[in-house]
């Protein structure tokens, strides 16, 4: 597929050239994400890591029930990602209340049955592994787990935290609609009541 030069205009109105490799993701609204790839990264990194972590982002997200694909690359050696959302069905229905809440509950029983045992599994592996005594297959193959690993970790982050998040919105969309707050004043006064409990 052959590569499209497009040029774009800043705000100060000097042209800045951009060479799309594939030229679909020029269509493609592309954000850089500080909080999980906040330097640049090296290509290698990138692909062992970074790019199968938000691979397995939208993984999560989609079993959590909200159906996503993302395309993650590295751009001048930052990480960007481009997600998008297909259409719900025509018999989609948003989740009760209460299905929310079930869903946060269990992810908390998730995030102790299978995301915690999987973390110290790794960890010793890595802890415990004399990569410097390994063949070059069997240092292939710790690359290639390493990649698969990644999107798992992605893939179970998601899955752990999606629920708490739904959660959170249902709080504070219940405090804007029976206050009239802002979503601002909503998430001050959980702060408030986070720190009351304890």
């Amino acid at each position: 597929m052959p590569d499209l030069l497009v040029v774009y205009e800043t705000p100060d109105g000097s042209d800045f050239p951009v060479q799309w490799d594939d030229p679909e993701d020029a269509d493609r609204t592309w954000n850089h994400d500080p909080m999980h790839s906040p330097r640049f990264i090296p290509p290698l990194g990138h692909e062992l890591h970074t790019g199968p972590l938000m691979t397995g982002f939208a993984k999560g997200w989609s079993e959590a029930g909200i159906p996503t694909v993302a395309n993650c690359k590295l751009f001048n050696y930052y990480s960007f990602t481009a997600r998008a959302a297909p259409p719900p069905p025509p018999d989609f229905k948003p989740p009760s209340p209460e299905t929310i809440l079930e869903r946060a509950a269990a992810g908390g029983l998730r995030r102790k049955a299978e995301i915690l045992p999987e973390v110290k599994r790794r960890t010793e592996h890595y802890r415990s592994t004399d990569f410097a005594s390994l063949t070059g297959a069997q240092l292939a193959a710790e690359l290639r787990e390493l990649q698969d690993g990644s999107v798992e970790q992605g893939r179970m982050h998601m899955l752990a935290i999606m629920p708490w998040n739904q959660a959170t919105n249902l709080l504070v969309d219940t405090y804007t609609r029976m206050t009239g707050g802002s979503e601002l004043d909503a998430v001050r006064q959980s702060r408030a009541m986070e720190t009351w409990a304890s």
